[in-house]
């Protein structure tokens, strides 16, 4: 299955903090493209599918691929570079602390909570909903997902609006 998530939220980090990792569209494009096309010096990233949710409360990162060790370092130091947050720098170090990591079975279960609002600053949000919506299908347009995330994700969403 090979699924991790990295993840910053409102349970984890101060709203001055959160902030510096609210992505635009833009932002995101190019996360992405870091995260899943080879950079000339490598033959594969090794990480096949990514989705990244970024709102005021919470920015998620969900990738699929091999090596699971790998895979975390690689987000977060595209993160962290996206998020203009210096090497070894105070931000650096809080931002590694406020980071919470998830794999395979845990980052789904992660995903339906947040999904169904059960993760939100109030229990039961449904704004949430639209935005894991949102956030799936802007990255399945940049070919970011393939057949595990769009299943998993259709499969959250309907499972929360249910």
């Amino acid at each position: 299955m090979n699924i991790q998530l990295l993840s910053i939220s409102h349970k984890t980090a101060r709203a001055s903090l959160r902030g510096r990792f609210v992505f635009d569209s833009e932002q995101t494009k190019d996360i992405l493209k870091q995260l899943t096309e080879p950079d000339g010096q490598q033959e594969n990233t090794g990480i096949e599918e990514a989705v990244l949710i970024s709102t005021c409360n919470r920015t998620e990162l969900y990738c699929s691929g091999t090596p699971e060790n790998q895979n975390f370092i690689r987000m977060q130091h595209v993160l962290l570079a996206a998020a203009g947050i210096e090497k070894n720098s105070e931000t650096h170090m809080a931002a590694l602390d406020a980071f919470r990591r998830f794999s395979d079975k845990n980052a789904i279960h992660h995903l339906f909570c947040v999904a169904a609002g059960l993760d939100s600053a109030v229990l039961g949000e449904d704004q949430i909903l639209g935005q894991v919506k949102d956030a799936h299908e802007f990255c399945m347009k940049l070919g970011a997902t393939k057949k595990v995330f769009n299943k998993l994700f259709r499969d959250a969403v309907t499972t929360s609006k249910e």
